[in-house]
């Protein structure tokens, strides 16, 4: 049976919509993304060398993709994601063309690598979610008629990154000797 064929089958017969789409091979490309507000963002790209079964990465490099860093942004904008998540590519050699796969609304599996190689985002994600919790917590009070209290939250984070700071040692390997 050919693909067509199977397609065309499916789509007549069962009466439902299917998405196909052909399997593309190549390296997956991981991206830890941080946005924040004021236009704070920053992203890390790491090229998966070797990854498990289940899609976890075990050994990664750490590269400049300033084209995925700048889709992943548009991308984030365009959905108005804020926080840490995770978004994943691969790259198609025949084609020399990366292909989006999907966010994942959560940190990545391998930010143990990203803070190897000295991005903050952890620190960022939980000043972050504090600072949002508190503004929430402000609202609902005042809304009650009560007074908030809201403290500083400097304590939680290590350091205060720039806008445009890019993380990590492009071209250095990391393995996973923390989950092995």
């Amino acid at each position: 049976i050919s693909w067509d064929f199977f397609c065309n089958k499916m789509w007549r017969e069962e009466e439902k919509n299917y998405i196909f789409q052909r399997k593309i091979e190549g390296k997956v490309y991981t991206v830890d993304y941080f946005r924040g507000h004021g236009g704070v963002d920053r992203a890390l790209v790491r090229k998966e060398n070797l990854r498990t079964k289940n899609g976890a990465g075990v050994s990664v490099e750490i590269l400049p993709e300033k084209g995925i860093e700048r889709q992943c942004k548009r991308i984030a904008e365009a959905l108005n994601l804020y926080g840490l998540v995770n978004f994943e590519w691969i790259y198609e050699e025949q084609e020399d063309c990366f292909y989006f796969l999907e966010i994942n609304p959560r940190p990545s599996g391998g930010i143990g690598f990203s803070v190897l190689a000295g991005a903050p985002f952890v620190e960022e994600a939980v000043d972050f979610y504090l600072s949002e919790a508190s503004e929430a917590d402000a609202e609902g009070e005042k809304a009650a008629g009560r007074l908030s209290e809201t403290k500083a939250i400097a304590d939680f984070v290590s350091q205060k990154p720039e806008a445009g700071i890019r993380y990590g040692f492009y071209g250095k390997y990391y393995d996973d000797f923390y989950l092995s």
